[in-house]
């Protein structure tokens, strides 16, 4: 399907330039940019009981934040979930993270677990630390399945973009080290590859939908490296790694987004393995849209998509 036309809607405030670049140039271009881009209306997210904790890691204490239902099924497993922001933004109190977290908890019955993970800076914060705070993180839920009444309780870990690939990390170190790996793994819109993967198929798509908001390399070797800091990282991508032995992963991609190519690849190369792996497009979105408003429906729908996955973990 075409653009969603919230964000077709949006785009329309860049018509008038010849990159991002120059809207940004003026203070007052870049204010119009914002305000366009920005939601102004969503719904209210469900309530229920969250809480803060603090979990002691390899790279020092981290802070988490537990959402848990109500009532929760023995059979519903416990989900750790890692907000994106290109490995140097976002947070647990995004729409992403916090808005998404309190779905699944208090629409769909899942106890989730978000991850406040040191943001890397390209200096002084680099890999391997945000990698072991989340590695570290899935350990501590994995076993302290107890607080949420049932030992046994499976539990299962996703992300999103940039979060998507430290869950991926934290999985690699794991089977490396040859420990429990998670019941599942959910994957939202992930940045995976250090190379944008270019598919021919999408990319008139793409550039018709996106126009001056494309990704380019030049963004992704900046995210690599604020990550890395050009060291050795090899939980850093999937690049070289051989993906046997990976649990049931689902990958949600967004329909226009170019890191939709290299996720479909993830995919092929799960199936490849012998993976028990799904594919999901969220029609009509661009990348993020998980942090936008409730009121587009797609958004919705991806969130119960992601929970009739995990429960059936």
């Amino acid at each position: 399907m075409p653009l969603d036309p919230y964000f077709a809607n949006k785009m329309k405030v860049l018509e008038k330039f010849d990159s991002v670049a120059e809207a940004m140039a003026d203070p007052e271009t870049a204010k119009e940019l914002a305000q366009a881009f920005k939601d102004t209306e969503t719904t209210e997210p469900p309530s229920g009981e969250v809480r803060d904790a603090v979990v002691d890691t390899r790279e020092g204490p981290v802070n988490v934040r537990l959402y848990t239902p109500e009532t929760v099924d023995p059979s519903t497993p416990v989900f750790v979930w890692v907000h994106g922001g290109g490995f140097a933004g976002g947070s647990i109190g995004m729409p992403e993270s916090d808005t998404v977290a309190r779905e699944l908890a208090f629409l769909y019955g899942v106890p989730v677990v978000t991850v406040d993970y040191a943001l890397s800076n390209g200096t002084t914060i680099t890999y391997p630390v945000p990698h072991r705070q989340v590695a570290d993180v899935v350990r501590w839920v994995r076993d302290h399945r107890d607080q949420w009444g049932a030992p046994e309780r499976a539990y299962c870990l996703g992300g999103a973009s940039a979060g998507a690939n430290l869950a991926v990390g934290s999985v690699l170190e794991l089977r490396e080290n040859g420990e429990e790996l998670p019941a599942a793994l959910l994957l939202v819109y992930p940045m995976l590859h250090r190379e944008l993967v270019v598919s021919d198929t999408l990319e008139t798509g793409l550039s018709e939908a996106l126009g001056l908001t494309r990704m380019n390399q030049g963004l992704v070797d900046h995210m690599f490296t604020l990550y890395t800091a050009g060291k050795d990282a090899p939980f850093a991508s999937v690049d070289g790694h051989d993906l046997a032995g990976f649990p049931r992963t689902l990958t949600m991609v967004s329909e226009y987004d170019d890191l939709r190519p290299s996720g479909e690849v993830f995919h092929d190369d799960l199936l490849a393995s012998g993976a028990d792996a799904q594919l999901y497009v969220a029609e009509g979105m661009p990348h993020g849209h998980l942090d936008r408003t409730r009121l587009v429906p797609e958004v919705g729908q991806s969130v119960k998509q992601m929970a009739e996955f995990l429960t059936k973990a």
